[in-house]
Order: structure tokens, then sequence, then C-alpha cells
């Protein structure tokens, strides 16, 4: 910025666009979590997720995720039904990929609990044994 301030107008010009600029607040995207189209911040509607499988199926079943999906008319399957575990990239999760909703969407008109999580690739074998097939989650996820 010290060279732009010695450039005369043009350069003060420059100066004054930059100390004006308003950055929008950094959006930081987990390595790890779950995520649903209903799971999303009150007021700013920015997508949340889930920490874990037990969080994600704690908000999940609840009656706040019901009422969000009547006001959204979003198909939402029974609490009692059966579970499908889906591995997404994070990439894609990052980028809005519109597959991912439509995905969940599918899953819970079909009468499907999903549990979508997803990884940075290297991740994969970790998540399927630590959160999908230990003791301790499978009995947060079994009805």
């Amino acid at each position: 910025l010290e060279h732009q301030r010695e450039g005369g107008d043009e350069g003060q010009r420059a100066v004054a666009a930059l100390e004006s600029l308003t950055l929008p607040e950094l959006e930081v995207t987990p390595d790890v979590g779950l995520l649903h189209p209903l799971l999303v911040g009150e007021g700013d509607g920015a997508m949340k997720f889930a920490a874990n499988p037990k969080s994600y199926m704690e908000w999940r079943l609840s009656p706040a995720c019901s009422e969000l999906a009547k006001q959204h008319k979003f198909p939402l399957a029974p609490n009692d039904a059966p579970r499908i575990a889906v591995l997404l990239y994070r990439k894609h999760v990052i980028t809005n990929q519109r597959y991912i909703q439509d995905l969940i969407r599918y899953f819970e008109a079909e009468g499907l609990i999903p549990i979508p999580v997803f990884i940075n690739g290297v991740e994969a074998h970790t998540i399927v044994r630590d959160w999908l097939t230990s003791h301790h989650e499978i009995a947060s996820v079994a009805h």
C-alpha cells in the first residue's frame, strides 16, 4: 500500500478503495462432519454441520427438525426408518454440489434416514471404522 500512496491521485484512489473494502465473513468447513439440507443457521440460512453421528441423529430425530421439514415442505422419513450411511467428499460440500441435497431428499422421501458424512478422501477408512461401525456409534444410530 505504501507504494500506491506515493503514486499520485490514482494511487491514492486505489488505496482508498482497498481500505474501504469490506470482505465477507470467512466460512470454515470442517475436515469431516455431517450435513442435511435442513441443518442451517437460524437467521442467516448458512449451512451448519454436525460434528459426529450422535449429534446428527439427535438433531435429525428432534421435533425441531420435524418442524423445519413441515415449514419447507421437505419429506422426512419416519424416525423409526432404516438408516443409510452416505460418504461424501468434502470438496463437493464446499462447492455446494446439487446432487448432495437431491440424494438426501431422495432417501428421506423413500423412507430411509440418511447419515451423510463428508470426508477428505484419506479419512474414509477411519470414518467407516470409528464412526459407523464402533459399538458406541452403532448404538447411537440404532432404533
